[in-house]
């Protein structure tokens, strides 16, 4: 059962994982991996084409999809140089160019390092319930790559879903 609205671009619902992957190494089922979505994971890191679907809540309110406008545009939202139907050598840009958002690097990361913790407060991490805040993320996520026009996103096994004080926590999470 897909849940909230669509751009109309493609989209996809925690639970309902429509992937097509790439093989880029040795591929294992990794322990915490929603084996019953099919995601395959390709050295504890995951390629994917996806099927989007904004949530329940937005995000980014008001940011439209960003689109190609040239590069005399004054939009600081669009591509200037970036238009991916256009055709280099026979093939689109999109196709040339196959960008990936990183979810832990654009969605799980605080911004902490060796001298203090993060500073980077958002709004999807405030739910008491770990699954619950992974499917807030998720929403987050998958409204910012409609949004961005990016066919892929990458993630490690447990940027999903916060890992559990045990194993057993952190699979049954998952």
């Amino acid at each position: 059962m897909m849940r909230g609205r669509s751009l109309g671009v493609n989209c996809l619902a925690l639970g309902e994982v429509q992937i097509k992957y790439a093989k880029i190494g040795p591929a294992r089922q990794g322990p915490f991996l929603p084996k019953r979505a099919g995601v395959l994971s390709v050295n504890s890191f995951i390629i994917m084409s996806v099927k989007l679907t904004l949530g329940d809540k937005e995000y980014f309110p008001g940011i439209a999809p960003i689109s190609y406008e040239g590069p005399d545009s004054d939009n600081p939202l669009a591509f200037k140089y970036y238009n991916p139907d256009q055709l280099v050598a026979g093939k689109s840009m999109r196709d040339h160019l196959r960008f990936a958002v990183a979810y832990w690097h654009s969605f799980c990361g605080t911004g902490g390092d060796p001298f203090g913790p993060g500073t980077k407060l958002f709004p999807w991490n405030g739910h008491p319930d770990p699954v619950q805040a992974a499917k807030h993320k998720m929403d987050a996520a998958f409204e910012f790559i409609t949004k961005l026009g990016a066919g892929f996103y990458c993630f490690h096994d447990v940027d999903v879903v916060d890992e559990g004080p045990t194993v057993a926590e952190t699979e049954r999470r998952t």
